[in-house]
């Protein structure tokens, strides 16, 4: 569109109110032309319906970690329906079925059928990266053992899934999907030819939200809930055992000697979590100049431009990175995240700050509950004077919430701590 019609958009169609793109609550939008509504978004936790042109056009979309149904109308006439449930999926043309297949099958056309190597079972790595991590560092010898899988082949959804994988298996066969949606009710998919294991089914996480918010408090923990949908117990711990990969931290000091980083006396911040709310950046701000005045350089681990604090280090670091960089500070404070636990077999000073979860679904749990229900002191071969997680919640303002950080840092570093805040 050429600068005139650009002009001639913005003057009449929206200076005069032509146009209006309205939004009148949280969940819903409306786009009226000369005041005739001509798009409406209604969009909840349940459900997106989109309607055009009124009732001419609708598009019904319903939001679940384990089933899917997408319907296309015309005039309130359900003409096409993809329904994504108990794992099948099924083609519907105004109400006749014209496909079923199962989404394994599926999935092997649309990503596996050109792979050469010779193969049995297949993993999928569908969760987040604190279970990839817990997987491969405490439970994936067992588990394969388990399964008499002879020759995995690991499908990655995540780059960070690829980090894990080879920093605890370095030779393990794998391949990469990008934006892999998977709606499954199962962990485990028997098929012909292969086995495929779901590492973890949209149900695992069902169960688990459900499970935390709902039983007694102090009652459930993510990582027994691993070990039920993995059918595992805590006999098949095996302690982590990480790739010590020597060129890999060549190549990290290299890039480290860019940012000129006290390599004798940091401190890592983690500021950014997929799961819980972020603190403002104002409390880092603080906690980051409280640390420096005790004279300790800091890397900071942020992908978030809004999150950057001013002279504090940081580069765009990998998982197996991070990890190597772990080993040389003397401890890491992060808003709890995977990175968290992820860094736990460094053996580094960890103090993870706790929020609210974010409200994804409607089974979203209060911060007490989040913290007895991924506590890391309660993971394996775990030495609790490492460890300290702090409910922010109990502090009435970020100078409060600072000062106890400092504090603990302190008695962490002097070996006078073990807790739970």
């Amino acid at each position: 569109m050429n600068n005139s019609l650009v002009n001639l958009y913005k003057n009449i169609v929206i200076k005069n109110r032509l146009f209006k793109n309205t939004k009148t609550s949280d969940t819903t939008r409306i786009v009226t032309i000369l005041g005739i509504p001509v798009y409406k978004s209604e969009d909840n936790e349940q459900m997106k319906i989109q309607n055009i042109l009124g009732n001419f056009i609708c598009t019904e979309k319903l939001k679940s970690k384990i089933k899917e149904i997408k319907i296309f109308k015309i005039f309130g006439i359900p003409i096409v329906k993809r329904l994504v449930e108990n794992d099948f999926c099924s083609y519907y043309f105004a109400g006749i079925l014209i496909q079923r297949r199962h989404i394994a099958d599926l999935f092997f056309i649309n990503n596996l059928r050109n792979i050469k190597y010779d193969y049995d079972d297949v993993y999928i790595m569908y969760g987040n990266s604190g279970e990839i991590f817990l997987f491969f560092a405490y439970l994936a010898k067992a588990f394969l053992k388990k399964n008499n899988s002879q020759k995995p082949l690991f499908v990655a959804t995540q780059k960070y899934h690829i980090d894990i994988l080879k920093l605890y298996y370095p030779n393990a066969k794998y391949i990469y999907v990008d934006k892999l949606v998977l709606k499954t009710h199962n962990s485990v998919w028997k098929r012909a030819k292969h086995t495929y294991y779901i590492l973890f089914s949209g149900q695992h996480f069902e169960n688990v939200e459900v499970d935390i918010k709902n039983k007694k408090i102090g009652s459930v923990h993510y990582f027994k809930s691993i070990l039920k949908t993995l059918n595992l117990t805590e006999e098949d711990f095996t302690v982590p055992e990480v790739f010590d990969d020597v060129n890999l931290q060549d190549e990290l000091f290299e890039k480290l000697n860019d940012i000129n980083l006290d390599l004798n006396n940091f401190i890592i911040l983690a500021p950014e979590a997929s799961t819980c709310i972020e603190l403002p950046n104002t409390f880092w701000t603080k906690l980051a100049n409280d640390l420096r005045s005790k004279k300790y350089d800091i890397y900071l681990n942020t992908i978030n431009p809004a999150n950057d604090i001013s002279e504090c280090k940081t580069l765009n670091l990998s998982y197996r990175e991070m990890y190597f960089l772990a080993l040389k500070a003397k401890a890491v404070i992060s808003l709890r995240s995977g990175l968290t636990e992820f860094l736990i077999p460094t053996g580094i000073l960890n103090i993870a700050l706790y929020t609210k979860f974010k409200k994804r679904t409607k089974n979203a749990f209060s911060v007490d509950r989040g913290i007895q229900g991924f506590s890391m002191l309660k993971l394996p071969f775990v030495d609790n004077e490492k460890i300290c997680e702090i409910n922010t919640e109990n502090f009435k303002n970020e100078g409060l919430l600072v000062n106890e950080v400092m504090n603990l840092l302190d008695k962490m570093l002097n070996n006078k701590t073990e807790c739970l805040v």
